[in-house]
């Protein structure tokens, strides 16, 4: 079995401090994803939020179509598409036409979202998050599937409605993203790939799998983090870890992703001092340094997958403050001196 290596986050986010123009920013997407499929990379993934002040990608299978077009082999996920917030039937045309145009290489990310502002701003209650999901994916699987079909749920309804055209992945790859036991079992009651969840989640997927009849052995889970390589150990962590810093302090303050155990409250711009903790304890797991030592990080991480679930490394290494000819070179010595050697490593294992 290969050994996937995957690429993310294109969010094409323009910080305050380091404003960019976004006709530059997606041209450069468009670059670097030619990159990544020369290099031989799996999987590019990009990212949606909606109504931040940084420009954060909106509209995920437009950008899927237009890596799609530069592209030839490389797969094009989405990490994630936030399923709730869209119509079912628009999102399955779509999804179908990124998967015509990109020649069968979509890889369809799914999350519940979880910003009050971006619910507020669509007009969809928060609270309906998960049974919207729900029935947009039974939604999402008929439209693909059948000719015609009706659906009668709570938020959706069709009678005979018949969606053209089909995709040419039948199904195609769906992942479900986050951590939360609820997630992860729904995941595991559909047969869906895991996108974010951790080697200690695994029970949950294999408990909810089994109780639907399905095998859970087989199912891909996403292993990995934020990752810079350079040929100076030094220079690599002293280069990543400060941007990553200012990201997650800049991205994680803006969208309360975090709550407070005890008031259960976001953690946001108006508590600096825990939100900094926060920001760098996560810059400070970026795996960083010489090819050898990012590659035997890696290895550490593979070997936390449950046995029998196929790993599919996920790597993230574009921060937009970072040189281009730097990342260029990052994801060179990725590839050749510590993706190469991992996979050699993957296929020769009894």
């Amino acid at each position: 079995m290969r050994l996937e290596a995957g690429l993310g986050l294109w969010g094409m986010q323009a910080f305050i401090l380091h404003p960019r123009h976004h006709v530059k920013l997606y041209q450069e997407m468009v670059e670097e994803a030619r990159w990544a499929d020369e290099l031989g990379f799996d999987a590019l993934w990009l990212t949606e939020h909606h109504v931040w002040f940084d420009g954060y990608v909106p509209q995920l299978l437009t950008a899927v179509g237009a890596v799609a077009a530069a592209t030839s082999r490389i797969r094009i996920g989405t990490s994630c598409l936030l399923l709730p917030m869209h119509d079912p039937l628009r999102v399955a045309e779509a999804a179908a036409m990124a998967d015509i145009v990109s020649g069968g290489r979509l890889e369809l990310g799914v999350a519940v979202g979880y910003r009050d502002l971006e619910f507020d701003t669509f007009g969809i209650a928060r609270s309906q998050r998960a049974s919207r999901m729900e029935e947009m994916l039974d939604i999402l699987h008929l439209a693909w599937t059948k000719e015609r079909f009706s659906y009668q749920g709570r938020h959706f309804q069709y009678k005979d409605v018949r969606l053209t055209p089909k995709p040419i992945q039948r199904p195609i790859p769906i992942w479900m993203g986050g951590w939360a036991p609820a997630v992860v079992r729904r995941a595991g009651r559909r047969r869906l790939h895991l996108m974010g969840a951790r080697p200690q989640d695994w029970h949950h997927y294999e408990e909810a799998a089994r109780q639907a009849g399905h095998d859970p052995q087989g199912i891909k889970m996403t292993v990995g983090g934020d990752v810079w390589v350079a040929e100076d150990e030094e220079e690599a962590k002293a280069f990543i870890r400060p941007l990553a810093k200012y990201l997650y302090y800049d991205q994680l303050g803006g969208w309360g992703f975090f709550a407070d155990p005890v008031l259960g409250q976001p953690i946001a711009f108006d508590r600096p001092d825990l939100l900094k903790g926060i920001a760098d304890a996560m810059a400070e797991g970026a795996m960083a340094g010489r090819p050898e030592t990012v590659r035997e990080q890696l290895r550490q991480r593979l070997q936390q997958c449950p046995p029998g679930v196929i790993p599919h490394l996920f790597m993230r290494i574009r921060f937009d403050t970072a040189p281009r000819d730097k990342m260029r070179r990052c994801m060179e010595l990725l590839a050749r001196e510590v993706i190469s050697p991992l996979r050699e490593e993957w296929e020769s294992r009894p």
